[in-house]
């Protein structure tokens, strides 16, 4: 991984995405089983089965009586209409499987006991693979659980995890996890070292979103690697014959529309797309290829902020219980403030859940959260002048409120019972008040966010208006700017 992509993944804090799953790695163990399990070396096979593919091929030897009884899939194979025998042995072939995961499945038919303690993921993923394919069902949440208790792993091998998911409609936590990166976490995707590995219809969508949260020259960088490693080429460019060059060309050509040009700068643009100019034509460039070139356009790949300094600065004059008058607020003064801010959580580049929230924002002082509602693009927020935590506790004080912006307009909401003001919990994200302000699940997609005022005094909705979903949440940390 080079210096840029450790940097990203340092400052963005991660990893991506926690199950807090309360189940410890033990053994599974499949109860039915137990009670008559097997000894694999027992001897009398009946059955031969020949795993991998030549010149690597290994056999398994077992009975068929135990394999049909504890398999679907075995019950059917090995029927009369589909078996091959030879001396009065069933002779079985699995090409598309390696040995050491299809001795441990048929293990685990005579067992009832599956171990993942030293396996490594790639094992695992295989394991999930062959389960999935022996009708083994019950073993699909135990591996996907596991994997997923390695997302290091998973985000160095996305793009292997990506294809291995995706035709498997069973894989449904795995299905979740990647739609969540490529839905709320693209860099990761960029980032991942078997990037070069990705399905083409995936990386000409991800190219063609905006908050991808990467520069574009890096973007460039990234599909020139996936291109050179498509066309089979040898990394030193010197060494490529014009075929080559065309190969790469015809590899490159559906996805150079999709970056930005103008976005680069003038020095990047010379030491990275100038010396690949004769893969380019003039129209990818919207007539912008000569040079010298003026500075770059600004970068249309970055979310913009919610609120922008003129309303932190009207948000931060309400903070201590102050309620500044229509003038303070809209004086020549506004800019000056006693407070700095910071952007601790963007669901853009962070992701929408509450496990993220707290992630990110416990223990983190007083914070301003804001988000724009996806149905109506309202934009609410509030204050909390506490810091967040997950203990399952309220906090009281008099000092938070809710807000929301309105064609430019700040409508506060004060507490009205403070001892209801903030709650506290790890299972949800930000809770203002007795439900005035509840944030669950994935703000983004589940649209269980609501709003039913009862501790605070205004309506920061019309009528609290049903559950909501949001398009962009982020949360800023607010400090004395002495400090």
């Amino acid at each position: 991984m080079t210096c840029f992509w450790r940097k990203l993944k340092y400052c963005f804090n991660k990893p991506l995405l926690i199950y807090n799953d309360s189940i410890t790695y033990e053994d599974f163990v499949n109860s039915s089983f137990s009670a008559h399990s097997y000894d694999l070396s027992n001897g009398d096979y009946d059955v031969k089965i020949e795993v991998g593919e030549e010149p690597n091929v290994r056999i398994v030897w077992a009975h068929s009586s135990i394999l049909k009884e504890r398999s679907i899939y075995f019950k059917v194979a090995l029927s009369g209409n589909w078996t091959r025998k030879q001396n009065g042995i069933i002779i079985f072939k699995k090409p598309n499987l390696r040995y050491e995961v299809f001795a441990s499945l048929v293990k685990y038919l005579y067992t009832g006991r599956l171990s993942l303690q030293s396996t490594s993921p790639l094992t695992a993923l295989g394991l999930l693979q062959a389960a999935d394919e022996l009708c083994l069902q019950e073993l699909l949440d135990y591996i996907q659980r596991y994997l997923l208790r390695n997302p290091t792993w998973l985000e160095k091998n996305f793009a292997l995890l990506y294809s291995t998911c995706v035709p498997h409609s069973a894989f449904t936590r795995l299905q979740e996890y990647c739609n969540h990166v490529v839905e709320d976490l693209p860099y990761l995707i960029f980032a991942s070292e078997d990037f070069t590995l990705l399905d083409d219809e995936l990386l000409q969508s991800l190219l063609k979103r905006n908050e991808i949260a990467i520069p574009e020259d890096r973007l460039w960088v990234r599909l020139l690697d996936w291109g050179i490693a498509q066309a089979n080429l040898h990394s030193n460019k010197n060494k490529w014959t014009l075929s080559d060059w065309q190969s790469l060309q015809s590899a490159l050509d559906p996805f150079i529309p999709l970056i930005r040009f103008p976005e680069i700068s003038q020095s990047c643009f010379v030491r990275k797309v100038y010396p690949y100019r004769q893969l380019l034509s003039h129209d990818n460039f919207h007539g912008e290829l000569t040079l010298p070139r003026l500075g770059p356009k600004p970068s249309t790949r970055y979310p913009k902020d919610l609120l922008d300094n003129q309303q932190l600065t009207w948000i931060s004059k309400y903070i201590g219980g102050k309620d500044p008058s229509y003038s303070e607020l809209t004086s020549d003064k506004f800019n000056s403030t006693q407070y700095k801010f910071g952007l601790i959580l963007d669901g853009c580049r962070d992701g929408y859940t509450s496990e993220t929230f707290h992630k990110l924002c416990d223990n983190q002082g007083p914070t301003i959260i804001v988000m724009s509602i996806k149905e109506t693009k309202e934009i609410i927020g509030g204050f909390n002048p506490r810091s967040w935590n997950s203990s399952d506790a309220r906090i009281k004080t008099s000092y938070s409120f809710l807000f929301t912006l309105t064609n430019g307009k700040l409508v506060v909401s004060r507490v009205a019972h403070p001892q209801l003001a903030v709650h506290c919990h790890g299972k949800f994200g930000p809770i203002f008040g007795d439900w005035d302000l509840v944030m669950y699940g994935d703000f983004k997609k589940d649209k269980e966010c609501f709003c039913r005022r009862h501790a605070y005094t205004k309506h920061i909705r019309a009528l609290d208006s049903g559950k909501f979903s949001v398009d962009q949440f982020q949360v800023w940390n607010v400090k004395e700017a002495s400090s």
